[in-house]
């Protein structure tokens, strides 16, 4: 069975992809008032509980921290969406579109497209200036440092260390960084999906 059938009676969801501090809470809260299903295990952000561990799981198990699709073919993958997209979806009623919002789902977009062909992603842009300014999580954990870089291994960034201190004092070049890096790969996928970016 191919892992996309594991969800072939789902309508395809809208899929959100920004960087964080970027304006999808206001946008999901919108797309709720519409009558879209969002899940009912969220944080008070609205992040979807549920999505967390295959993101992450994904995230960290590619090189680059982009899945390419491929990760279809890994059976732990397989039993996290299945396991969480599942349970995501359990509540769904009568909801004709369903939907959720975490923010480092712009980084497996690949995986959720093998998954589902049809999806919609929305790529939500907000001035960079803006997304700089606002306090994020500092990029010690391997998970964060490939959020932020696409990368683990780094152990500095422009001389300055991983450290919540570093992120403390720079965060607004963190920051800038990490949006400029979301906002080109959201572009780049949306050549790859076909769509004018």
């Amino acid at each position: 069975m191919h892992s996309s059938s594991l969800f072939s009676e789902a309508t395809p969801p809208i899929v959100i992809v920004n960087t964080a501090h970027s304006g999808s809470r206001l946008l999901t809260s919108i797309l709720v008032d519409a009558g879209v299903y969002m899940g009912s295990n969220v944080s008070g952000s609205l992040d979807c509980l549920e999505m967390v561990p295959l993101v992450q799981h994904a995230i960290l198990s590619s090189r680059s921290g982009v899945p390419t699709g491929n990760e279809l073919r890994d059976p732990e993958s397989r039993r996290l969406a299945k396991c969480h997209i599942g349970k995501h979806l359990q509540n769904i009623g009568q909801a004709e579109r369903w939907e959720w919002k975490l923010c480092e789902t712009l980084l497996i977009v690949p995986l959720i497209k093998a998954y589902f062909p049809q999806a919609k992603f929305v790529h939500l842009i907000r001035d960079g200036r803006d997304v700089a300014l606002s306090p994020f999580v500092a990029p010690k954990a391997p998970l964060w440092r490939k959020v932020y870089f696409g990368s683990s291994e780094l152990s500095s960034w422009h001389g300055f260390p991983m450290t919540q201190r570093a992120y403390r004092a720079h965060g607004m070049l963190f920051n800038a960084h990490r949006w400029r890096y979301h906002v080109d790969l959201a572009r780049g996928f949306s050549r790859w999906l076909g769509v004018p970016a």
